[in-house]
């Protein structure tokens, strides 16, 4: 770690620790953006990255101001745990190497999601974030300019893996602070969907374009494939809110396709993966090749994961640094560390989230604030999608996954019965609002809120 990035650390902890909740989120996203890496310390043989120490810090301001309570563990916190515990335990059981790794992801993983869980509890809590990162991200997309025009990254100043540039087709892809190209495009597609959904609150339109404009210019300088399908996802998405009713039929629409597709198509429905690349650019054929091989050792690992040594001969080239193959798929990593069953509980923890904004997003709203929060919870899920979509072409091997987690602890935190009772109108769950079109004299009794489930329990 340098005197730059111990200034920047300092700060960034200093508005975490001693910051209302706003400033605290917002700090801690400021240290995803701007500290690569490559700031770390290297104590007892173990690598303390800048951001491991902002989640310490998060953590204890969490536990001392007592930010935790009040919390309820529902069905996508469960399903969170139980998706990084098991695949943890069960790789520390089955491997003797890369044990500590494994234990930091995980670890980083879940505090993360504890912080973030803890401290954006409402829609303006959330709404506050966005806004503020559209702010934090107009010199960020100076800095990937800089970058694009000399070839030089800035972040070098703070140890990012390389000051040079790669090019693809005569133009720069720019990394910015994050360790891949790709994954710096992730970041700008996945909160694409978002800014759209802030458009719908009328104070928060300025921010909604300032943040979509530096998100899709993110993309843009990224220069990648897998970004580009992402951001289509996501826009997709937000262009089906109008048939958000109709959800269930596009679902097995979608889901008809593909087995007609696997049926009539001579290779497997995975190849599509090959045949997008010529549209979106990017390594297609590494994608789809490499789901052809985890499917043909498919009975080596689905009990309990294997050894990355033994992926050394599914590609005609290997990594480098590890000397096998190059697993840019989350779902066949996860795979690869515990087997099918981790893949199972990772596929469940998707659809928790997914229901759960399905079950919050009411037919007819009432006003302009549940309309705006129903926008927001559609948003959310859209850039689930792009995450999705994006897992097909990388693994989130940096930073990255804070914004996954981001996502999925807000959608559990704006989709809980804790925040509707804090949403509920004045006067209880008996109070009466005016509808639109009821007449005059006329009005609609909002329902009263169902106890929360006995599978929702206090922390």
């Amino acid at each position: 770690m340098n005197g730059l990035g111990a200034l920047l650390t300092t700060l960034i902890a200093l508005g975490v620790i001693c910051g209302g909740r706003g400033l605290a989120t917002t700090s801690f996203v400021a240290a995803v953006m701007y500290l690569p890496q490559q700031q770390s310390l290297d104590i007892g043989g173990l690598t303390i990255t800048a951001l491991r120490m902002i989640e310490v810090f998060g953590f204890l301001r969490i536990c001392l101001r007592g930010e935790t309570r009040g919390l309820s563990l529902n069905r996508i916190d469960k399903a969170f745990f139980l998706t990084y515990t098991y695949a943890g335990i069960v790789f520390l059981l089955r491997s003797s190497v890369a044990q500590a790794e494994t234990v930091g992801w995980a670890c980083d993983t879940m505090l993360c999601y504890l912080i973030f869980r803890s401290l954006i509890r409402t829609d303006e809590d959330f709404r506050r974030l966005l806004r503020s990162m559209a702010v934090l991200m107009v010199p960020y997309v100076v800095l990937l300019t800089i970058e694009m025009a000399t070839g030089t990254n800035p972040f070098s100043a703070l140890g990012t893996w390389t000051s040079w540039v790669e090019l693809r087709e005569g133009r720069v892809r720019a990394m910015g602070s994050f360790r891949n190209p790709s994954l710096l495009g992730t970041f700008g597609a996945c909160f694409l969907p978002l800014y759209v959904a802030l458009f719908r609150e009328k104070s928060g339109r300025r921010y909604a374009v300032l943040g979509a404009c530096c998100c899709a210019y993110i993309v843009y300088a990224a220069n990648s494939g897998g970004p580009i399908s992402a951001m289509g996802a996501g826009l997709l998405g937000c262009l089906l809110w109008r048939l958000r009713r109709h959800m269930r039929l596009f679902r097995i629409t979608a889901a008809l396709t593909l087995v007609v597709l696997a049926m009539v198509m001579q290779a497997p429905v995975w190849s599509l993966l090959e045949r997008m690349s010529f549209i979106t650019g990017g390594s297609g054929w590494h994608r789809a090749h490499l789901i052809s091989m985890a499917w043909q050792d498919f009975d080596k690992w689905w009990p309990a994961g294997m050894p990355l040594s033994q992926t050394t001969q599914w590609f005609p080239y290997t990594l480098g640094i590890t000397g096998t193959a190059d697993i840019t798929n989350a779902f066949v990593d996860f795979g690869l560390k515990a087997g099918l069953a981790a893949i199972a509980i990772f596929v469940y923890l998707l659809s928790a989230g997914f229901g759960a904004i399905g079950r919050s997003i009411p037919a007819v709203h009432a006003d302009d604030r549940s309309a705006a929060h129903s926008c927001m919870l559609w948003g959310l899920g859209c850039a689930l999608a792009a995450h999705i979509v994006t897992w097909f072409g990388i693994t989130y091997f940096d930073q990255t996954f804070v914004w996954w987690v981001i996502d999925i602890a807000v959608i559990s935190s704006l989709t809980s019965p804790r925040h509707a009772a804090l949403a509920q109108p004045a006067g209880g769950p008996d109070a009466v609002v005016a509808m639109p079109d009821t007449g005059p004299h006329r009005a609609a009794e909002t329902p009263r809120l169902a106890a929360p489930r006995s599978s929702e329990v206090p922390l």
